[in-house]
């Protein structure tokens, strides 16, 4: 029986480089000191492989990856059956220390339930927007999964978090906390050109992220038309593409806005990156709506704060594991429009206070959100769930395929 350290389920793995659960694990995989053996779907057609070669990658028609489309019943069946006959014959040939599943909700229930079947650890990956959809949302279907969460995932070994509000929301359906460990979103340490000299008075806000409510640009559009008298020369660039596109240049032209406020669309890495050199504030106004749709530790935070820049995020989510409140920018409630005026009025006019929140934010994402500490942190976690693991497990005989 062959004997490997860890096999990551994910089924929704890179390429593309696109979403933020997407990103966050491949860098905590690619940057981890051990390498995996990885389950995930198909190469889509003309992406190139980006999974490092010292992974071991078995890649599946039969596993079934959103690509912004929504999956029939008959897609899911036949992933979640060929994922779990798939990783219990491997386990029956395999001796893993660890599985971590990275399928999430419902499908990561089943692999936790497999898990003490085999009398491995599986280890949940989690971003909180899996949990608090379920948690939150009306119907049969989101029915079924609040139940399905709350009798599973409490029988996972542990958990890897993007954020401090994730762990929170599996407190709350009763995962012991001492089991959580949180490692944040991490940056490209290539893409941050922080400036030593800020542009003094400047009042150039910059907003990044796909168009959708949850992202709060409609409120932020709504602070800018606060603020401009007070600031005549204030301006709102709006990066991103989405279904809000067409709400937004709407609620711009209807508020005479146009001078105001450019939604530019999605842009290249380069275009962004100028951007975050020219203006002078980042904001996200994000926020969960009710049916508990929401954000984890969104990457633009570290991006932004990485590149000398204070930053503005809402509540509701796990903003606060990239902004320290007060230090490297503000938490607020997105929905309180005059809040948010007065926070952004705030850093604009005081260009003393935005610097040192500025510099605050670059030793933040230096200490906390390098990739390269991530992926220890990654591999530590899992050390640590897996000997606590083993201890509960006790000196059991493991399922074995003689061969």
């Amino acid at each position: 029986m062959a004997h490997r350290k860890y096999l990551l389920v994910s089924p929704a793995y890179p390429p593309p480089l696109v979403g933020g659960s997407k990103v966050w694990i491949y860098t905590l995989v690619e940057n981890s000191p051990e390498p995996f053996d990885l389950l995930t779907s198909a190469l889509k057609p003309g992406c190139a492989e980006v999974i490092g070669p010292r992974h071991g990658v078995f890649r599946s028609r039969f596993l079934w990856d959103s690509n912004g489309t929504d999956p029939t019943r008959i897609d899911l069946l036949i992933s979640y059956g060929y994922m779990l006959a798939w990783c219990l014959l491997r386990l029956l040939c395999v001796r893993y220390d660890a599985v971590v599943a990275g399928a999430f909700d419902f499908a990561n229930g089943w692999l936790f339930l497999l898990g003490k079947l085999m009398r491995v650890p599986v280890i949940g990956l989690g971003v909180a927007e899996e949990f608090t959809l379920a948690l939150r949302g009306k119907g049969v279907r989101n029915f079924v999964k609040r139940h399905w969460i709350k009798l599973t995932h409490h029988r996972a070994a542990g958990f890897v978090v993007v954020c401090d509000f994730c762990k929170d929301v599996l407190v709350s359906i009763g995962v012991d906390p001492g089991r959580i460990h949180v490692v944040p979103s991490s940056i490209n340490p290539n893409k941050l050109r922080p400036r030593s000299v800020r542009s003094r008075g400047g009042h150039h806000v910059l907003s990044v992220g796909r168009l959708v409510e949850r992202k709060g640009f409609h409120h932020l559009i709504d602070a800018v038309a606060l603020l401009k008298n007070e600031l005549p020369d204030i301006r709102l660039t709006i990066v991103g593409d989405g279904p809000w596109r067409r709400v937004l240049e709407q609620k711009v032209a209807r508020q005479d806005l146009t001078g105001y406020v450019a939604i530019r669309g999605g842009l290249g890495d380069e275009k962004v990156r100028a951007l975050y050199s020219g203006c002078d504030l980042f904001v996200l106004a994000n926020m969960m709506l009710d049916n508990g749709d929401t954000e984890g530790c969104p990457v633009v935070f570290v991006e932004a704060a990485g590149n000398g820049l204070p930053v503005i995020g809402g509540t509701g989510g796990g903003a606060a594991t990239a902004i320290v409140h007060e230090r490297t920018g503000y938490i607020v409630n997105a929905r309180n429009v005059r809040e948010l005026a007065a926070r952004i009025g705030a850093l604009l006019t005081d260009p003393v206070l935005a610097d040192a929140m500025g510099r605050a934010g670059i030793e933040k994402v230096r200490r906390d959100h390098d990739p390269a500490k991530c992926g220890v942190r990654f591999h530590e976690s899992i050390r640590l769930i897996v000997e606590r693991a083993r201890r509960a497990l006790g000196p059991g005989p493991r399922v074995r395929l003689r061969v």
